[in-house]
């Protein structure tokens, strides 16, 4: 899936990896990873794609849940809690972590999630 990261930072970040665990509904759903270089602008943003690793067995568990909830109209939580390494105004093999929570109601489904560097 796609993701957009922002920088509010008055300084260019260079990601140089990032990961993260995806839960929804409070269940692990997987995992994203991103091994790829990538440049975020001072004030900007950029689009990333990610690869995305379902986790078999927990996910078939929730996923008759997460399908009805999402055909009653109800949101499906999700939470995203993983870390990005980047390099940033001299400074290289920053960690930061991130944990990231919301929801997805149907007719969001398809769209770009977004994340933000602070400063």
């Amino acid at each position: 899936f796609i993701l957009r990261v922002s920088n509010k930072s008055d300084v260019e970040a260079t990601i140089e990896k990032m990961y993260a665990d995806v839960y929804l509904n409070n269940a692990y759903a997987g995992n994203v990873v991103n091994d790829g270089t990538f440049v975020v602008p001072a004030k900007g943003s950029n689009d990333i794609k990610l690869k995305f690793t379902f986790a078999g067995k927990e996910i078939l568990k929730n996923i008759v849940s997460t399908i009805l909830t999402l055909a009653a109209t109800k949101d499906v939580s999700f939470r995203i809690n993983g870390y990005v390494k980047l390099k940033s105004g001299g400074l290289v093999g920053l960690s930061l972590p991130f944990d990231y929570t919301g929801s997805i109601k149907k007719d969001m489904l398809g769209s770009t999630a977004t994340v933000g560097i602070a400063k």
